[in-house]
């Protein structure tokens, strides 16, 4: 017989005979223990601040993203600052590129990146 089951449904079931697995006294301790490590500061984690729980990364980050939509939603329905943002952004840009030794930094970075891209073609970054 050949069983076949998805990542999530093989999760499933591998949490469920650990836990089923357990007296009720280590599982409180399991359960206790990590709400402890999500509430624990820790020296750092990718993209947190220094010595902020997990909890208080995940949190925060949330909160953040939640802000970038509303701020995002709302100024993407607001002409006026669409436009200003426009003129604001095309004259930076043309500072930038009217400078020739900026506009020279600008194209050997570009270059320069775009060089990373394509020797790093297919290569897994993850």
């Amino acid at each position: 017989m050949d069983v076949k089951l998805d990542d999530e449904a093989m999760r499933s079931l591998v949490h469920k005979a650990i836990f089923d697995s357990i007296s009720t006294e280590k599982r409180n301790e399991l359960v206790e223990a990590a709400i402890k490590g999500l509430l624990t500061p820790k020296e750092s984690y990718p993209g947190m601040r220094e010595k902020e729980s997990l909890l208080s990364t995940i949190f925060n980050q949330s909160v953040m993203q939640v802000a970038r939509d509303i701020i995002k939603e709302d100024l993407s329905k607001d002409d006026k600052f669409i436009t200003e943002l426009k003129k604001v952004f095309y004259d930076s840009w043309t500072r930038l590129i009217d400078d020739e030794n900026n506009r020279n930094q600008l194209v050997e970075k570009l270059s320069d990146q775009l060089s990373n891209v394509i020797k790093n073609l297919g290569k897994d970054y993850y």
